[in-house]
């Protein structure tokens, strides 16, 4: 068995293509150089760079796994412009300005829910549950699947064997009588 380290770009890129992991980290360790220089060359900044050459290196994988990589030239010169376009594409997006933390304003710190906080949710709760029990039945089936199963309003109207429209509009009387039910108490 030849070793991996004697192997050629276009038979690593084979076994990478089979799924041998740790010829892509050859393949990779052997071109991080000239991935990072390209990156550099671009964007002319280290820390970038090294997250756009994370970035090429995932296109790269991926585009090898999923057979989109053509052998008909040299694997260096597709994986150079796989690295020029994803700089190119970097530099096409629009930056987001640079704001320095000293002119941000003082941040709260969120803080978790009190005891009365806590309490006042679950009265709430209890309550709401109280009066989908008293809503009539049709109303109360669909703001049950919606709310409580999570249903979309296709698969309520399926499973009551009515049309959309009629499964939103008790949608919407259910939510009424809720309303005016927890308003009144």
């Amino acid at each position: 068995m030849v070793a991996t380290t004697q192997l050629s770009d276009e038979e690593l890129v084979l076994q990478v293509r089979l799924g041998c992991e740790r010829s892509f980290t050859l393949l990779l360790r052997r071109h991080q150089p000239l991935l990072n220089r390209i990156a550099c060359r671009y964007v002319k900044d280290f820390m970038l760079a090294e997250d756009l050459v994370q970035e090429i290196s995932i296109r790269m994988y991926t585009a090898i796994r999923a057979g989109r990589y053509s052998e008909e030239g040299k694997f260096v010169v597709w994986l150079k412009r796989v690295g020029r376009n994803i700089c190119l594409d970097y530099l096409r997006k629009p930056s987001l300005p640079c704001i320095h933390p000293e002119v941000l304003p003082e941040v709260h710190q969120v803080h978790a829910p009190s005891p009365e906080d806590l309490l006042i949710a679950r009265q709430t709760h209890q309550q709401v549950r109280k009066l989908v029990t008293q809503l009539p039945d049709t109303l109360r089936q669909v703001v049950y699947y919606r709310h409580y199963e999570e249903i979309s309003y296709k698969e309520i109207a399926a499973k009551m064997g009515t049309s959309i429209n009629t499964s939103l509009g008790r949608m919407r009387y259910g939510l009424k009588h809720l309303r005016n039910g927890y308003l009144l108490q």
